[in-house]
């Protein structure tokens, strides 16, 4: 039993590492906040009301920090695109997705 306890904690941290996601931290900017609620939207409804919220929550579209890659995250706008929005069956969210890492990663 304690292994699995230590596994689970283990992965659970793991997990805190991307895209500033996690346990520990919330999205620090509204491209941040895309990136932590769409991926794995099963529909556009979803993706759409999950982005009203990044929106409500980041009302100025506030800038990205600095240096947006994380330990065990996408370094590039194409590696952040297929890392987020490769199983997101929801176009619009896709799209979104695309547009934050554009936005992140630059041209």
């Amino acid at each position: 039993m304690r292994q699995h306890a230590v596994f689970l904690i283990a992965a659970l941290l793991l997990r805190a590492g991307n895209a500033g996601a996690g346990l520990f931290s919330s999205p620090d900017s509204y491209q941040s906040c895309v990136l932590d609620t769409l991926p794995g939207a099963l529909n556009d409804t979803v993706a759409v009301e999950r982005v009203m919220q990044c929106r409500k929550e980041f009302p100025g579209y506030t800038a990205p920090p600095e240096n947006p890659a994380t330990w065990f995250g996408p370094t590039t706008r194409s590696e952040c695109v297929l890392h987020y929005a490769a199983s997101t069956p929801s176009s619009f969210a896709a799209i979104q997705i695309r547009e934050a890492c554009y936005f992140l990663f630059g041209n």
